[in-house]
């Protein structure tokens, strides 16, 4: 999806120019594996609602015109009570789609940044590969207390046992 990543993503963030360090990079990581909520845990990038709303409604009012003109004919006949309880339908629906939209935007941006930290970090290693076993590791670093000025050469063994 080169559009949205090359036009759609950009208009949509602000990103910071700073680049990630070694353990924001390595928490980062492991919140995107794990799955866990990455919209507040990831610095580096912030979402514009405005221009998420503009390209949301956009991209909603599109649709809405699409279904319109080849349902025409259908609606309308159908009773005005009908339409009051689409129109609820079709409010509801939009909601609900705005917050997995959002949530999309800010995991495909979540990735763009760790994959960015990961070529300035770890760039010996392909991230399809290794993404998992870094999370696992720094988790495993944070059990044992490793402190940060250690965290790279423990991550690099550990890295380089796999091999």
């Amino acid at each position: 999806m080169p559009t949205i990543d090359k036009k759609i993503i950009p208009f949509m963030f602000k990103v910071t120019t700073t680049p990630m360090r070694f353990k924001e990079f390595l928490a980062a990581n492991k919140v995107y594996h794990d799955g866990m909520n990455i919209e507040n845990n990831i610095h580096g990038f912030r979402l514009r609602l405005g221009r998420t709303y503009l390209v949301f409604i956009s991209l909603w009012m599109v649709l809405l015109v699409l279904i319109t003109a080849i349902f025409h004919s259908i609606l309308a006949k159908i009773d005005c009570h009908a339409l009051i309880i689409m129109t609820a339908l079709i409010t509801g629906g939009f909601f609900i789609t705005f917050t997995m939209f959002k949530e999309y935007l800010i995991d495909r941006m979540a990735q763009q940044v760790i994959r960015k930290a990961w070529g300035r970090h770890l760039g010996l290693f392909d991230y399809d590969q290794k993404a998992k076993e870094v999370a696992h590791f720094y988790g495993e670093a944070v059990e044992k207390e490793i402190p940060i000025g250690d965290l790279q050469r423990f991550i690099f063994d550990k890295l380089s046992q796999d091999q």
